[in-house]
């Protein structure tokens, strides 16, 4: 006979041993915020992001438990990534989202649930049947997160925790077992707090904590394929992949304490120079791939790397980059690649 409150701390127990640093639990009723997400879908241009419009993925989103019939519970777990950057202590150059100096979370964390799932097979006596996702589903998980007591969604539609902020990423473990939920979070912890709101350079976070796409950095470096407006070039900066502004600000992300990753996830080495940005422009695909392979940056097309790389030394006031440019100018097909590498040569030349 399992018994479910054993099952419960054992899971817990096990995943923090893993490396977790949160673990909640929660039934598979609809989530609380599903008509809030049908109008933010009505009322918002999601861009290349056409999947989220997909009348199967909305129905998923509705109810989870389509994504496994016989699921039962919710497991909501959170794992750490590395400490935020602040350019001006750690000297780096080019700005990438925390999580992407992580190897592949696509690939290491299932792999992690699945090490979770067989010590807990062998600590009880019974079978437990499962399924997990990460990002790699159609799933509410913050709605879920914050029902399986993890912590609130704060106004940059992030989920924060009490005691580790929001520099984490979410894994949802369904498992058809019953087991006890824990209480949900309610509680609204950001206050009168508006830093993320007001840092935003593309003013891109909404004051109904919600985003809008088209102009977020991170949908504009990771997601969008096209080129990017005029208007959101100078905003970007340095940002190669993805933006963690809103949560450098907030000050729920300023706590002390150390969440260590374990030993066999190593982070990665991710560009962090405007040298490295400018060698990428020396890559074809192929070379692309191989560069970036078991890495978060792996999904990005040669036309997305070369684009970004084109803004971001368009944007470093560095006439050392114009040959590289040029060169780029001289031999590139890609209509969207040659348009902002023109852009980056005028940037740099207005300032020579």
């Amino acid at each position: 006979m399992i018994d479910p409150t054993a099952v419960k701390e054992t899971i817990k127990t096990e995943a923090k041993s893993l490396g977790f640093i949160l673990c909640g639990f929660t039934d598979l009723e609809p989530p609380q915020s599903f008509p809030f997400f049908l109008t933010w879908l009505e009322q918002t241009q999601t861009g290349s992001m056409t999947y989220l419009q997909r009348t199967d993925t909305i129905a998923k989103r509705a109810n989870p438990v389509l994504l496994m019939p016989q699921a039962k519970t919710i497991a909501c777990l959170a794992y750490p990534c590395p400490a935020l950057e602040n350019q001006a202590t750690t000297h780096s150059e080019i700005s990438v989202a925390a999580y992407a100096k992580l190897p592949d979370y696509h690939s290491f964390l299932p792999n992690l649930v699945a090490t979770l799932m067989e010590k807990v097979a062998d600590s009880i006596d019974g079978n437990i049947g499962w399924k997990t996702f990460t990002d790699s589903a159609p799933i509410l998980e913050r709605d879920l997160a914050r029902r399986a007591g993890l912590g609130w969604i704060g106004k940059n539609s992030m989920l924060i925790s009490p005691k580790y902020g929001s520099n984490f990423l979410l894994l949802e473990l369904f498992l058809d077992i019953t087991l006890p939920p824990d209480p949900p979070f309610d509680a609204d912890r950001c206050g009168k707090c508006r830093r993320c709101i007001d840092s935003c350079p593309t003013q891109a976070i909404q004051e109904n904590r919600t985003l809008n796409p088209a102009s977020c950095l991170s949908y504009l470096t990771i997601e969008h394929k096209g080129e990017i407006a005029l208007d959101d070039r100078i905003e970007m900066g340095a940002h190669f992949f993805g933006c963690d502004i809103c949560q450098q600000v907030c000050p729920w992300n300023h706590l002390e304490f150390e969440a260590i990753l374990p030993a066999i996830i190593k982070p990665i080495n991710a560009p962090s120079t405007y040298q490295e940005i400018a060698n990428l422009l020396t890559l074809d695909q192929a070379s692309i791939n191989a560069h970036f392979i078991r890495t978060s940056f792996y999904r990005m097309k040669r036309s997305m790397v070369f684009r970004n790389a084109c803004l971001i030394l368009g944007n470093a006031n560095q006439p050392a980059f114009i040959p590289i440019l040029e060169t780029v100018m001289r031999k590139e097909k890609d209509p969207v690649i040659v348009e902002t590498a023109q852009w980056a040569l005028q940037q740099l030349r207005s300032g020579e």
